[in-house]
């Protein structure tokens, strides 16, 4: 037993965090789940309060407004139709161009706690494979502009030649992100010195065959990639359900958009969403 009585508030729920692995570990369940309810119950109250790490005052608005939505009855009709209007203009031959066009996009995405770092790394060990990491390229980059070349939901009058332009400058967009992530990371292993762009050794961004995008979120999102990379790749990590939710509820995560996973209600909804999205694609 460790007091934690005069402890700071974030460290307490660090240690109830780790109390309740270490009784599963044991085997007392009961005790282990206790300590999951209050350690997730006190981080709200952190985030509510502004003083988690990584948190802001906005947190609980955040929090109680998704349980507000989620209990409203979920509606799919946005995202059907999304797909059923998906880009279908363009084939494999535009990742045939010289130049960034070469690198294929491969992305990996699912819920959290499903294995995509482990498979990320394995992937990574293959020489024409550049693992980036969970980055927010697609979110940032390409899912806010995408959504004015949809024409079921936003009115455009962007011609058929316009919008192919459009999205091979998002297509660029992305991948020059991409290539700068790269870049730093080379930089950052090897630490050169000069101005060189590439440290010596290093094998040139556009070498690459595929470039690995392994945002779990990205799930939302395949209709976009659909539209922008038609010839991207997407491996989605599966897991069972109940699984999920217990090893996220077990995670002490210092991100504040994985609000989500402080409490079952909340859990069982975001799952909702992720089931409802995904079936449309089976």
């Amino acid at each position: 037993r460790i007091p934690i009585g005069n402890l700071e508030p974030r460290n307490k729920v660090a240690i109830i965090f780790r109390r309740a692995l270490e009784a599963e570990k044991l085997g007392l369940y009961d005790e282990a789940w206790t300590a999951l309810i209050q350690a997730n119950s006190m981080k709200i109250q952190l985030e509510m309060s502004g003083k988690h790490v990584g948190g802001a005052l906005y947190l609980h608005r955040l929090f109680y407004a998704y349980l507000r939505s989620a209990r409203q009855a979920y509606s799919s009709t946005h995202a059907r139709s999304l797909i059923l209007n998906t880009s279908t203009h363009f084939s494999g031959k535009i990742c045939e161009k010289e130049g960034h066009d070469t690198v294929i996009p491969l992305f990996i995405l699912g819920l959290e706690r499903t294995g995509s770092s482990l498979l990320e790394q394995m992937l990574s060990q293959h020489g024409d494979i550049y693992a980036a990491g969970e980055t927010h390229h697609f979110d940032n980059k390409v899912a806010p502009d995408v959504n004015c070349i949809d024409h079921s939901l936003i009115n455009c009058s962007m011609s058929f030649s316009n919008e192919a332009l459009y999205l091979d400058r998002l297509r660029q967009s992305y991948l020059e992100a991409m290539e700068d992530t790269y870049l730093k990371q080379q930089h950052k292993h090897s630490n050169p010195n000069g101005t060189s762009p590439i440290p010596n050794g290093a094998k040139p961004f556009y070498k690459f065959k595929y470039v690995v995008d392994k945002l779990p979120q990205n799930w939302r999102h395949i209709p976009y990639i659909r539209m922008v990379f038609p010839c991207a790749k997407i491996i989605l990590c599966v897991r069972s359900l109940l699984d999920v939710a217990v090893s996220n509820l077990f995670t002490d995560y210092k991100l504040p958009f994985m609000y989500w996973t402080h409490s079952l209600e909340t859990i069982a909804y975001h799952l909702r969403e992720y089931q409802d999205t995904i079936s449309l694609w089976e």
